[in-house]
């Protein structure tokens, strides 16, 4: 039981760190004149790299499929 209780509170610790520095990010882009287009375009990149890598593993997977029986 102590050791689920130290998982979540890596995770707890783990999450805390990752939002906070990326709230903090965003708000100091967003002091920048142009911040806001900066936002934008990191959030464009953000979404064709993961479209990407979903269709990268998508591929990869399909190729190592192994037919049952």
């Amino acid at each position: 039981m102590d050791r689920l209780g130290q998982v979540r509170a890596s995770m707890i610790f783990y999450l805390g760190v990752v939002f906070g520095l990326g709230e903090q990010f965003v708000s100091l882009l967003l002091e920048v004149p142009s911040g806001l287009l900066l936002v934008d375009m990191l959030h464009v990149a953000g979404g064709i790299a993961l479209a990407g890598a979903l269709l990268v593993i998508r591929t990869r997977s399909r190729r190592t499929l192994v037919p049952a029986g």
